[in-house]
């Protein structure tokens, strides 16, 4: 139902991320897969096997601003991993960009891993604060499921609630909990 990306991203922020901050929350960290950061990496290899064969020859790979037309299939053009990290870095700086407004003096919006220059910061945007690293979540894992118990343990909250499909998140923090 949304025409450009500015409206997807904006319904994103509504649907996802200000809920938390309506209820209270102090921060909010969207993190995403940085993926390359590794240069031998398994993974790599296997991701590289089903590319080979999933994309068409005339798939043309999204340039994505704020007016752009949102694709009428999305699992066809997400499907090439180049348009995924177009569209994680186009949501992370539009996070940061359109965020900012909606918080209070005391709440705080993190989002790591889709840097436009895909470097390894966190990137932190306040009320009273432009966006800036946080260097304390500063990280080169590729994957957002072991980069997240960095932010736990960094987080001003003393409730934390993470959200993530990928199962083995729960996985990698039993290490990191207390009972």
């Amino acid at each position: 139902s949304h025409k450009t990306m500015a409206s997807y991203g904006a319904f994103l922020i509504r649907r996802f991320i200000l809920p938390h901050f309506l209820r209270g929350s102090t921060q909010v960290h969207v993190l995403f897969d940085n993926p390359g950061q590794m240069e031998e990496n398994p993974k790599v290899f296997e991701q590289g096997r089903r590319d080979s064969a999933g994309i068409s020859l005339e798939h043309t790979c999204w340039i994505l601003f704020d007016e752009a037309e949102v694709p009428a299939k999305w699992s066809d053009t997400l499907k090439c991993r180049q348009c995924k990290r177009s569209l994680t870095k186009f949501l992370s700086a539009f996070f940061l960009k359109r965020i900012k407004s909606s918080l209070n003096n005391t709440q705080s919006f993190v989002t790591a891993g889709a840097m436009m220059d895909d470097s390894d910061e966190a990137i932190l945007v306040s009320k009273d604060l432009d966006p800036h690293p946080y260097p304390l979540l500063r990280s080169n894992a590729e994957e957002s499921d072991i980069r997240i118990w960095l932010h736990v343990k960094h987080s001003a909250g003393y409730k934390i609630l993470i959200q993530s499909p990928d199962t083995d998140t729960y996985h990698v923090g039993l290490p990191f909990m207390t009972p």
